[in-house]
């Protein structure tokens, strides 16, 4: 359970001459009370850029998994690997199966939390159009195969190349992959929120205090 304040008035964004939003600042007698906000995509993100390794051996668990729904199961297998590749970093709370072997995690930055369905199916739609040239005829292997070659050495070039890791399909999700463990270190060193746990949600309020309650 996220708390915040009672009242929109008790928080309130400083602006430049131009407009631009700089500081926030509380309005109000009690400083315990504070609004939520929204990071937008022009503030970045505060959270470290995870390993192109550890992200790449996530990846192929995942699509590990998804050859073998496809060679046991047929036909049904590729409606059930493409629902599993779309729909994989919502699973465990921002991870997919490979991703919670190689600790990393999927954050949505504007919120702070981790990521949703909606964000995994955004992030991983070309994944799931790929998979669709299965159907061809006589070389529909070679086409998903050859398919997933291309795209991934390209997301690859852009993620080493991207100071925080965002590759075309975090950019659609505004999400990002994070290393949980250097992010934990780099987060308390920063005095800045972490990620939602299991036991509650941490957020961040107009000072970037964090703000849970465990349910």
């Amino acid at each position: 359970m996220v708390l915040g304040c009672k009242s929109f008035d008790m928080c309130a964004r400083k602006h430049d001459e131009d407009g631009t939003p700089v500081e926030a600042r509380r309005l109000g007698p009690k400083p315990s009370m504070q609004r939520l906000r929204l990071v937008g995509e022009d503030e970045g993100s505060p959270y470290p850029k995870a390993s192109l390794w550890l992200r790449g051996g996530a990846r192929l668990v995942d699509f590990v998994w998804a050859g073998i729904l496809i060679f046991y199961l047929k036909e049904l297998g590729v409606v059930l690997a493409m629902l599993y590749l779309l729909f994989a970093d919502g699973l465990l709370k921002g991870q997919s199966p490979g991703k919670r072997i190689f600790g990393v995690r999927v954050v949505h930055v504007p919120t702070r939390r981790h990521a949703h369905f909606r964000e995994s199916l955004l992030r991983n739609a070309a994944w799931g159009l790929l998979l669709t040239l299965h159907s061809l005829k006589d070389f529909g292997h070679i086409a998903v195969g050859a398919g997933f070659l291309f795209y991934g050495l390209l997301e690859s070039w852009r993620i080493w190349r991207e100071p925080l890791g965002w590759r075309k399909g975090d950019l659609w999700a505004q999400t990002q992959v994070v290393d949980g463990k250097a992010m934990d270190k780099q987060l308390k060193w920063q005095g800045l929120p972490s990620l939602p746990s299991a036991s509650g949600r941490t957020v961040t309020g107009c000072h970037g205090e964090n703000v849970s309650k465990s349910p």
